[in-house]
């Protein structure tokens, strides 16, 4: 099932998530750190910021029909490493912004169980 939805805290709900999509939002960060799987999507040639593509940490999408590759479960972990993973996490998480931590902390704190 795929549901887009619009305001709400994007924390939150990538951790209710199994995939993120991101084209150039350091939530890629925070998605990596939760374990989810993360797609890099940029259709409009847009300039971006942290290229978790190029670092092995997540699968690209320049084509509109290559969209569909989102939902190919074997296509992620055969070319996505846990190794590649935890090297942009250490390379970016604390350069951006310097609260990916806090966020995912207070995302856990706040959880319903």
């Amino acid at each position: 099932i795929v549901k887009v939805i619009k305001w709400y805290d994007a924390v939150r709900l990538t951790s209710f998530s199994k995939k993120m999509v991101v084209s150039h939002s350091t939530l890629g960060l925070d998605a990596l750190v939760l374990g989810k799987e993360l797609y890099q999507i940029n259709l409009i040639d847009y300039r971006i910021r942290i290229p978790f593509s190029e670092l092995k940490s997540a699968i690209y999408i320049d084509k509109k029909e290559d969209v569909r590759l989102i939902f190919e479960e074997r296509l992620y972990r055969e070319k996505i490493s846990n190794s590649d993973i935890e090297k942009t996490i250490k390379e970016f998480a604390f350069q951006i912004d310097g609260r990916t931590t806090e966020r995912i902390l207070d995302s856990i704190n706040t959880q319903e169980v």
